[in-house]
């Protein structure tokens, strides 16, 4: 009897070949994490079911392999953001977070809290002239959201200029942050080396 198609929202983080005739996706969706889709690579244009890195939208799959993979069958798009790879330091710093998420574990009960964060900093880096601000924000929320301690043992360390960069940042919009590109990319840096040195967190560099 023929598996029964699964029917989840999802958002594309990661994209790999897997085998001559299948591409894989990483996908995380609120409803069943971090799941891989296989995609039959298909020699025909079909811009129907084309799907590509930070689009999101609602999968159909067939639940058949014990590896936790599941196949592509359809997906309705519901946001393509293009805009990102327009900007070379935009989209850098977008497949830096997103490869943060994907290899890291994800706990199931913050799965959906996860996707929200994904989607909201995705849809920063389509607009903001601060992208490694809207990188500050989303590392620094992954890493809370994780239950580190992140303002007692990070921020609290920081030396003056980094605290209060930090501080704007962190607590200002990003369409009005007023801020040193190289003052916020110092701080970035700490953070980084603070999740190398503290948590379990595996950094994307």
């Amino acid at each position: 009897m023929p598996s029964q198609p699964i029917v989840f929202t999802g958002i594309i983080l990661g994209q790999e070949k897997r085998s001559e005739k299948f591409n894989g996706y990483t996908v995380l969706s609120p409803e069943i994490g971090k799941r891989l889709v296989l995609k039959r690579i298909s020699s025909k244009s079909n811009t129907i079911n084309h799907i590509d890195f930070f689009d999101d939208g609602e999968f159909t799959a067939e639940d058949k392999n014990e590896s936790g993979a599941c196949f592509f069958k359809d997906f309705d798009l519901r946001s393509r953001r293009t805009k990102i790879a327009e900007d070379y330091e935009a989209f850098k710093l977008a497949m830096r977070f997103a490869k943060l998420i994907v290899r890291n574990p994800i706990h199931e009960e913050n799965a959906k809290s996860l996707y929200q964060l994904a989607i909201r900093s995705l849809d920063a880096w389509q607009d903001t002239n601060f992208p490694e601000a809207a990188y500050l924000k989303s590392v620094y929320l992954y890493c809370r959201d994780e239950g580190y301690p992140i303002n007692a043992e990070w921020y609290s360390q920081l030396a003056s200029p980094d605290a209060a960069t930090a501080k704007h940042v962190l607590n200002t919009s990003l369409s009005e942050i007023d801020a040193d590109k190289h003052r916020i990319a110092h701080c970035i840096e700490r953070l980084e080396h603070y999740l190398q040195q503290s948590t379990h967190i595996e950094v994307a560099w």
